[in-house]
C-alpha cells in the first residue's frame, strides 16, 4: 500500500482577535480605533520560503452596526490607515480581506469581526487574517527529469473538489495549484511518467483519505524507494 504524508504549512491560521482599550481624557461620545497589528502569517518551510500575501495586499472595512448615524470605511491595499481612527460609540463590523475573486489562483485571505468603541477611550486591535482556501504543490526529487533525470516526461493530475464537481488540474514540478474550500472536498492524484528506457509509468489515483483544511498547502513527491506518489507530513 502507497504511504500518504500531508505537509501543513501555517497559512492556515487561527484568526486571532485581541482588544485593549486605553483610556483617554473625556472627548464626548467618541473613541478611536487602532489597528497596531494586521498581518497574515506563514511558517518557515523548506518547501515554501516567500509570503504570497503582504499586509499591503488586504482590503480593511469597518461598518457600524448600532451607531446613529451609519459609519462605513473602506481602506484600499496601499491606502494609509490612521493610526488611530475616531468613531462614535457602539459596535462595528471589521472585514479584512485580499482578493477574494482569486480563490483557485492565488492564497486568499479573509477575516470579519465584532469590536466595540467605548467613548473616550482607544480600542487597540491585533488581528491575524486566516487563508480560506487550500493549495497543492508537486515537489518531485533531484534526478527525477531533465537532461539526466529517470523520466523523459510526466504529467501529473490533481483533482479537487465534491464529486462530480471536482476541478482538475496539472502541474509540473514545484509548481502550485490553489483550490476553493468547502466541507466534503477531496483531494485525489495521479502521475503519468515515461522514463528514458521508454517504459511506460502510471500510478492509480490516489485519493487523500483524511479531512482536508482550508489555510493548507498539500506537498506531494515521488519516492524511488517505493516508486509511488507521496503527500509529505512533518
Amino acid at each position: 500500500m502507497k504511504r500518504i504524508w500531508l505537509y501543513t504549512i501555517c497559512l492556515g491560521l487561527v484568526g486571532l482577535f485581541a482588544c485593549q482599550q486605553e483610556d483617554l481624557p473625556s472627548v464626548g461620545e467618541t473613541g478611536f480605533l487602532s489597528l497596531e497589528n494586521m498581518t497574515v502569517e506563514v511558517a518557515n518551510t523548506e518547501s515554501i520560503s516567500t509570503r504570497a500575501v503582504d499586509d499591503d495586499d488586504l482590503y480593511v472595512e469597518i461598518s457600524s452596526q448600532d451607531v446613529t448615524p451609519e459609519v462605513t470605511l473602506k481602506y484600499n491595499p496601499g491606502d494609509i490607515i490612521p493610526d488611530k481612527i475616531e468613531l462614535g460609540a457602539g459596535r462595528y463590523a471589521l472585514k479584512i480581506y485580499n482578493d477574494t475573486t482569486l480563490l483557485d489562483k492565488t492564497p486568499v485571505y479573509y477575516k470579519d469581526t465584532i469590536f466595540e468603541i467605548e467613548a473616550g477611550k482607544v480600542n487597540y486591535l491585533s488581528v491575524e487574517v486566516p487563508m480560506i482556501n487550500i493549495g497543492v504543490q508537486l515537489v518531485l526529487p533531484e534526478g527525477f527529469s531533465g537532461d539526466s533525470g529517470w523520466f523523459e516526461n510526466y504529467t501529473f493530475t490533481v483533482k479537487v473538489g465534491k464529486a462530480g464537481e471536482e476541478k482538475t488540474v496539472e502541474l509540473k514540478n514545484e509548481e502550485i495549484a490553489y483550490f476553493s474550500y468547502s466541507n466534503g472536498v477531496k483531494l485525489s492524484y495521479q502521475l503519468d511518467a515515461t522514463n528514458t528506457d521508454g517504459e511506460h509509468f502510471e500510478s492509480e489515483e490516489i485519493t487523500y483519505d483524511k479531512v482536508l483544511s482550508p489555510g493548507t498547502i498539500y506537498v506531494i513527491t515521488y519516492d524511488y524507494a517505493t516508486k509511488a506518489l507521496r503527500l509529505l507530513e512533518p
